[in-house]
């Protein structure tokens, strides 16, 4: 990977200047860059062969250029830190932030129509990231992006060059956090409705992903995607949310594991099988694999089912022998009390002892019945089979919506588990900026206490350099009226002894 800052733009190419002061053209290939920014390529590079005159001319114009850059932006470039990794939120708007080594905003853009207008009047950049993703994702809700309770946020974090040392795994896990933590507070009964799921990925990955006009992160989707079978067209992601693709798939699940995202390395190599075709081939056989299932499915569906019209016949020639038996019980019965009744005619008759003889006898209950017949108050009906099978539906029936609902609350278990542990993070994170703001506002103090120590400290010496000044200036002009004469009182008496003196001369002539 190599590094160079622009310095000219065509259509199809791209002119850079490298560190060692080379210049090197590049195909352009749809990147999105402007004249002054540092990027990255891989492409093999174009030497630009031009003879020394030019070169010097090409050095002097570069020189010029950062002299007007610097001289014209004058102040604005002061405090400006380097950018030295990328994060990236699709909703569908898609939203690029440039992060430099302090987790702070230095750059915020769109990356399509939506993305551009929901950035518009939203001052980012110098803001620290965890501040600047809440803004964003107030100016989400204030756009009604969550207005139907779902939705799928995707986020990736990509170094500006895999030297950067710079940890891109945690910028991700605190947009994630961030993100997480707003959907929860604004939607806590719909917030399992709108997953988050974040991808680390390499500079190649967003390279290509610009150079096709997407955001890293939905590249990564588009790769994941097709990986596990899915035909998604690359031009749809570009207009369309990922949520609607995912809708379609049977959920996001479907495209990717949000359980366990691709890493770096296997993103790399779905780019290279992406690159090579492989991918659309495992698409291919992916396709044609549901289409054989799919036919089994409807073949079986389609045979009838002898098992069950065996059974049911089987189950009404009982019904019928049952029917029947009963109706040859009834007959029995009939005969019986006719049979009865007869003998108790005779019986009755003057002087015949046969009817009590009859009476004192034990009668059996299934006397005159035919044989193979169930005696009357007997069911010989122990069951019907559809029954038992209405039954056994019933308890695996019971038994599914328990190992339903056991599932139910494992999940929610873990939910509630992971949303304490994202609590957690987000406190303990929350807590070391805390900390990370007291220190420097400690560390501001301190310097404002010793540069105002200073400035006293200043202000103290000069005083003393100014009395020392003055008493110099008093004592030198002492001195010097003293050299013009002595005291004022001396020269007096001098000056009126000499006047004695001659007023005396005068007398005695």
């Amino acid at each position: 990977m190599h590094r160079g800052i622009v310095m000219e733009m065509t259509d199809s190419d791209v002119v850079v200047m490298t560190p060692d002061g080379q210049f090197k053209k590049i195909p352009r290939s749809g990147r999105v860059c402007q004249v002054g920014e540092e990027i990255l390529f891989s492409t093999p590079p174009i030497r630009l062969k031009r003879p020394v005159w030019s070169i010097t001319f090409a050095l002097t114009a570069a020189v010029l250029f950062c002299i007007v850059l610097f001289t014209g932006l004058g102040g604005k470039l002061e405090g400006v830190k380097p950018i030295v990794a990328y994060v990236t939120l699709d909703i569908n708007p898609s939203v690029e932030f440039g992060i430099d080594k302090d987790n702070e905003v230095q750059e915020a853009r769109g990356l399509n129509d939506e993305g551009i207008k929901l950035l518009e009047d939203l001052l980012l950049t110098g803001k620290p990231l965890v501040t600047a993703t809440e803004t964003l994702m107030q100016r989400v809700e204030q756009e009604g992006y969550f207005k139907d309770e779902e939705g799928d946020v995707i986020i990736s974090s990509t170094k500006v060059y895999e030297e950067a040392k710079v940890d891109e795994s945690s910028l991700s896990q605190i947009v994630q956090a961030t993100v997480t933590k707003h959907i929860e507070q604004q939607h806590p009964q719909t917030a399992s409705n709108i997953q988050v799921a974040s991808f680390v990925t390499p500079p190649t990955i967003r390279e290509e992903a610009l150079s096709k006009g997407v955001s890293a992160g939905k590249y990564a989707v588009y790769l994941s995607a097709k990986d596990n079978g899915n035909d998604v067209n690359l031009n749809r992601l570009k207009e369309d949310s990922v949520r609607k693709l995912a809708q379609e798939a049977g959920g996001l699940n479907k495209l990717i594991d949000t359980k366990e995202v691709p890493k770096k390395e296997t993103l790399s190599k779905l780019l290279e099988a992406e690159k090579s075709g492989q991918l659309d081939q495992k698409v291919k056989e992916k396709l044609a694999e549901k289409g054989k299932s799919d036919k089994d499915d409807d073949k079986k569906s389609s045979k009838p089912n002898t098992s069950s019209s065996k059974n049911d016949n089987k189950n009404d020639n009982k019904n019928d022998k049952t029917n029947k038996n009963d109706r040859d019980r009834d007959d029995d019965d009939d005969d019986d009390d006719d049979d009865r009744n007869g003998r108790n005619n005779l019986n009755n008759r003057p002087g015949s002892n046969s009817g009590n003889n009859s009476n004192n006898g034990n009668k059996t209950p299934t006397a005159g019945l035919k044989p193979g017949t169930i005696p009357a108050g007997v069911n010989g009906n122990t069951g019907s089979s559809r029954e038992q099978d209405d039954r056994k539906k019933e308890e695996e029936k019971r038994k599914q919506e328990e190992q339903k609902k056991k599932e139910e609350e494992k999940r929610k278990q873990e939910e509630q588990k992971k949303k304490e542990e994202e609590k957690r993070k987000q406190e303990e994170l929350k807590k070391k900026e805390e900390e990370k703001r007291k220190q420097e506002e400690q560390k501001k103090k301190e310097e404002e206490n010793r540069k105002q120590e200073e400035l006293k400290k200043k202000e103290e010496e000069k005083r003393k350099q100014e009395e020392q000044k003055k008493k110099e200036e008093e004592k030198r002009k002492e001195e010097e009226r003293n050299k013009q004469g002595g005291y004022p009182g001396r020269d007096d008496g001098n000056r009126r002894g000499d006047s004695s003196r001659s007023d005396d001369n005068n007398r005695g002539d």
